[in-house]
C-alpha cells in the first residue's frame, strides 16, 4: 500500500465461534505458558506457539523418517507440514492446512466436533513428536548392547556386561594407541574403558567422536540407526581379531607305553 498498491483490497473475514475455540486450544496446546482461562488469543499467536514448539525439538524428533506413515498415519503428515512452516501463511496454516492432516476439508467450515477432534489428534501426534527420539534410543542401544549379552535390560546390567567385556580384553586390546586399530575401535576402546553415564557414552560422545563422524543423535536429520549399530559392531570385531592367539600347549611326557592323545581343548598329553 502506501502509494505502491493503489488498487490493493483489503479482506476482513470473521472467524466463528468453532474457529475461535480452536485457535484458543491451538495456542494452549503449544505455548511454552498456557494462556489465563477463558484469554482469547489471535491466529498469530496460535501460530507462533506451533512454530516456537517445532523449532524448539532436537532434529531427531524433527525428521519424518522416524514416523512411518502406516504406524502413525497423522503424525507423518504432520511432520511433512511443520517442516515448511516458516513459509506458511498464519491463517491458512492454523484454519485449513491442519485441517486437512486430519483428513478434513481445507476450506471446511469448522464444527465444535471438527474442532475438538483435532485438538485431541494434536496432542496425540505432540506427545508422539516429543517422544519420537527417545523411542529411537531405545531401539538402537538394544541394538548396541547384543554383544556384550548383558543380564538384563537395565542400565546397570548394560554397564556390567560392558565392564567384564572389557576385562577380558587382552593388554593389546585395551591400549588405545595400538597400531593395529581402525577408527571405529579406537573410539570404542577410549569410550568403553569407562563409562560413568550409558546415555552420554552411546547418544553423545560416542557417535559424534571422529571415528564415528555422526554427531550426537539428537542432532540426526534422519534415522542413521542401522548405520551406527552397523559401524559400532565392525569396530567389536575388529578388536576381538586383534586378541593375542595362544597355541595350545603340548606336553612331553616320556616313558614307556607313554602315548600322545588330544584332550578336548585340542591340547596334546
Amino acid at each position: 500500500v502506501l502509494g505502491q498498491h493503489p488498487n490493493a483490497v483489503f479482506e476482513r473475514q470473521t472467524i466463528s465461534g468453532p474457529a475461535r475455540a480452536f485457535i484458543n486450544g491451538l495456542y494452549n496446546l503449544f505455548a511454552a505458558e498456557s494462556g489465563v482461562v477463558g484469554e482469547k488469543h489471535t491466529i498469530s499467536e496460535a501460530f507462533g506457539a506451533v512454530r516456537d514448539w517445532w523449532l524448539a525439538l532436537p532434529n531427531l524428533a524433527r525428521a519424518a523418517d522416524i514416523y512411518p506413515a502406516d504406524t502413525y498415519p497423522t503424525a507423518h503428515p504432520l511432520v511433512e507440514l511443520l517442516t515448511q512452516v516458516e513459509t506458511h501463511n498464519p491463517y491458512a496454516f492454523v484454519l485449513g492446512d491442519l485441517q486437512s492432516v486430519y483428513g478434513y476439508d481445507f476450506q471446511g467450515a469448522l464444527t465444535d466436533q471438527i474442532q475438538a477432534e483435532i485438538l485431541e489428534a494434536l496432542k496425540t501426534d505432540k506427545a508422539a513428536l516429543e517422544g519420537g527420539p527417545g523411542r529411537v534410543k531405545d531401539g538402537l542401544l538394544t541394538q548396541l548392547m547384543k554383544p556384550f549379552a548383558p543380564e538384563g535390560d537395565l542400565y546397570g546390567h548394560y554397564q556390567a556386561a560392558i565392564e567384564a567385556w572389557y576385562k577380558d580384553l587382552d593388554a593389546g586390546q585395551q591400549d588405545p594407541f595400538a597400531e593395529w586399530h581402525n577408527n571405529q575401535s579406537q573410539a570404542i576402546i577410549q569410550h568403553l574403558k569407562t563409562i560413568t553415564n550409558i546415555e552420554t557414552t552411546f547418544f553423545e560422545r560416542l557417535p559424534a567422536h571422529a571415528g564415528f563422524g555422526l554427531g550426537r543423535v539428537d542432532d540426526w536429520r534422519r534415522d542413521r540407526s542401522t548405520e551406527y549399530a552397523r559401524m559400532f559392531k565392525d569396530g567389536l570385531a575388529h578388536i576381538e581379531a586383534y586378541r593375542i592367539q595362544v597355541p595350545a600347549p603340548v606336553w612331553e611326557v616320556r616313558g614307556v607305553g607313554v602315548k600322545k592323545q588330544p584332550t578336548r581343548d585340542g591340547a596334546q598329553i
